[in-house]
């Protein structure tokens, strides 16, 4: 009887176990889920996008396909920011882990030696960090940390920094692989690419925009519309942009002059 009654208990607290776990896999889901949607509609925001790729790492590590599907089986769409704030609470330990981890590691640009700055950005990108991931890569770029450079490995991590959200990767990848018109600047990992870094608000994805538009990469190269984004690099401080607007501008009459404007302000809300 003894040994009948102890299989039970065992028994009870395997099953115990693993409600546990489908519970915390829930929350976990839960969050990465609200998470995706707030970086999303606030793409400014690095917190957002910090924490969004902290949790999708650990979606990943769970065995899950991964945070785009909503597990509940209803829209957070219009409570995500309730959500967020509960899911600051209930992950406070991985944050602030990656976030001291990044802060250990802010010296990752410098070119001297370095190679604890380099380590503690291994360990936040191994967390799932984008800002990690860019690190890394940007060391390997520009010998960042006394790194040797190495091209393609720094694209190996802007690649995963850029699928995290971040989108200095996404412009350094852009502008590596797809200067001008050379061949694929069309595709639609060119596409991708620079529309993430412009909806980062950089200043020289900005340029790029207008660049590739007046080559006809993009669009059907409409001279006012690649004025209106030169505008809006120059506005935000490209220097490409800066020294760039007057040659797109010179070749306008004075109405198209003043609609590249006009656009500009559209589109730059």
């Amino acid at each position: 009887m003894s040994v009948w009654c102890s299989a039970l208990r065992g028994g009870y607290r395997d099953l115990s176990g693993l409600i546990l776990s489908s519970q915390a896999a829930l929350g976990l889901l839960a969050c990465a889920h609200a998470y995706d949607i707030a970086r999303k509609e606030n793409p400014l925001d690095p917190r957002l996008r910090e924490h969004a790729a902290i949790l999708a790492r650990q979606v990943d590590d769970f065995g899950h396909a991964g945070s785009e599907s909503d597990p509940s089986g209803s829209s957070l769409a219009d409570g995500w920011a309730t959500m967020v704030t509960q899911c600051d609470t209930q992950f406070r330990q991985p944050f602030g882990e990656v976030s001291d981890w990044l802060a250990h590691g802010a010296g990752y640009a410098n070119p001297s030696p370095d190679p604890a700055a380099l380590e503690w950005n291994r360990k936040a990108a191994a967390a799932g960090s984008a800002e990690g991931l860019w690190r890394v890569g940007h060391a390997y770029r520009y010998a960042g940390s006394g790194v040797t450079p190495d091209r393609e490995e720094a694209h190996r991590w802007f690649r995963m920094a850029a699928a995290r959200g971040h989108p200095d990767a996404a412009l350094q990848l852009y502008q590596d692989l797809y200067p001008d018109d050379a061949p694929g600047a069309a595709s639609a990992d060119a596409i991708a690419l620079l529309d993430l870094a412009l909806a980062g608000r950089l200043p020289d994805a900005a340029y790029q925009m207008a660049l590739a538009i007046f080559l006809g990469v993009r669009g059907n190269g409409d001279p006012v519309l690649a004025a209106a984004w030169m505008h809006i690099a120059a506005r935000e401080g490209s220097e490409l942009g800066i020294d760039s607007l007057p040659n797109v501008l010179e070749p306008l009459n004075s109405a198209q002059r003043e609609a590249a404007l006009v656009l500009s302000r559209t589109l730059q809300k």
